[in-house]
């Protein structure tokens, strides 16, 4: 493949980016690669970025708080980063949520406060003034991990409990993994997967877990979402258990969900205990 701009640099004239072809890369400010999707991702935003007196264009990803104005967002990328999981749970909420789109009542459960799954929680990651990436993260204890069950539970209408209980193998993995710092979602628009920017939210991750006295860290991920395992393995994540998922039109993926612990910064081994 053509490679245009230079690291460190990243400097391109507007009719450079005009004339950019499928094929072509562009490298930016920090060695980030750029490529033409994600250029016509950005297509309304990224020409008032351009430096008018040197004619060249930076793209630079800024990693921040949430805000409340973000759910809309957050919503979008939580329910990408479950592979549907969340959008079963938004749907059992419907009844209460007349009129509403399952991303619309996820943002309603975002935008509230002093709750695990709040905006509070969150990590989101910019690209030129706009969300593309999102982690959320809580410390987790075994007596919230049921209680949050249980709110799910009741939420559920009276015919969903005749069904089978969907959400049962994800509760049942993270009792296994009580006083760990839980990522509990992780995405990214697909247009800036494989920059790098997961990893960096993981780093961030780990910092929290090492600020707050947590010795692991821990998550979930479908064993059938390769590119996702392979990312956690990659930065320490190992495999402590799996169950199998109860299969559901809403969920993407069948097989087994896994349990991955890792240490967190100044713990030289993963306790299991």
């Amino acid at each position: 493949m053509a490679q245009v701009g230079e690291r460190g640099g990243a400097t391109m004239t507007y009719e450079q980016v005009k004339n950019l072809k499928p094929s072509d890369l562009l490298i930016t400010t920090y060695g980030v690669i750029l490529t033409l999707s994600q250029l016509k991702y950005l297509h309304s935003t990224f020409v008032h970025h351009l430096n008018p007196k040197h004619n060249f264009m930076k793209v630079e990803f800024l990693f921040r708080a949430a805000t409340v104005n973000d759910c809309p967002k957050i919503a979008q990328l939580f329910s990408i980063a479950t592979d549907g999981v969340a959008n079963y749970i938004w749907s059992t909420l419907q009844t209460g949520c007349p009129g509403l789109s399952l991303i619309e009542i996820g943002t309603k459960r975002y935008a509230k406060e002093q709750t695990d799954f709040s905006y509070q929680n969150c990590v989101v990651v910019e690209c030129n003034g706009e969300v593309i990436g999102m982690m959320i993260s809580f410390p987790l204890k075994a007596s919230e991990a049921e209680s949050e069950r249980n709110s799910e539970v009741a939420n559920h209408s009276e015919s969903s409990l005749s069904e089978p209980d969907v959400l049962a193998p994800y509760y049942r993995l993270k009792l296994k993994a009580p006083k760990t710092w839980y990522i509990a979602g992780l995405a990214l628009f697909p247009e800036f997967r494989g920059q790098g920017i997961g990893t960096q939210l993981l780093d961030i991750a780990r910092r929290q877990a090492q600020e707050q006295g947590f010795q692991k860290l821990s998550l979930l991920a479908f064993e059938q979402n390769k590119r996702a395992v392979k990312l956690y393995e990659r930065n320490g994540f190992k495999v402590i258990e799996r169950t199998s998922v109860v299969s559901h039109e809403l969920i993407h993926y069948t097989g087994n969900v896994l349990l991955m612990l890792a240490p967190a910064p100044g713990q030289t081994h993963l306790k299991l205990s």
